[in-house]
């Protein structure tokens, strides 16, 4: 059998022939990794979107339905520089995440930090769980303190 010297980057190169004939497809269509955190007082949405400026990202709500939408633009591809493999995606994306209706719609917010888009969604008063306290009764009833005097 003959020994066959493994180049990594030809696979690469044919990788990246692939990407280049179906890559308009996948630049179209790309999806930000999003958690959903359920707290006490609100929902929190995270959403990784590395590379954006805050003016690209916008985020809407209508009815019980928050959307967050945007597009990352492709960095500019100097002529000299020839990429063995890229893995970002970029184009337009959209994540609609639904509600329920037992929100505080007007106290929404929202802020970007290193490239994280945070969504503070805070619960209706009716759905934030209260805590009762429970109160003990004294054992003793007033019948029997009136027989000890």
């Amino acid at each position: 059998m003959p020994v066959v010297r493994w180049e990594p980057f030809q696979d690469a190169a044919s990788l990246q022939r692939l990407y280049r004939m179906f890559g308009s497809a996948i630049e179209r269509s790309w999806l930000p990794a999003v958690d959903i955190i359920d707290t006490p007082e609100a929902f929190v949405l995270k959403a990784e979107l590395a590379g954006m400026k805050p003016e690209d990202v916008h985020i809407e709500l209508e009815d019980d339905v928050l959307t967050i939408s945007g597009e990352r633009h492709q960095e500019e591809k100097l002529d000299a520089e020839q990429y063995q493999s890229t893995e970002w995606h970029y184009g337009a994306f959209q994540r609609s995440i639904s509600l329920p209706r037992s929100v505080k719609r007007d106290a929404i917010e929202a802020s970007y930090e290193n490239g994280v888009v945070e969504v503070r969604v805070p619960k209706a008063a009716e759905v934030i769980p209260q805590r009762i306290e429970l109160k003990v009764k004294s054992e003793v009833s007033a019948i029997d303190t009136e027989q000890a005097t």
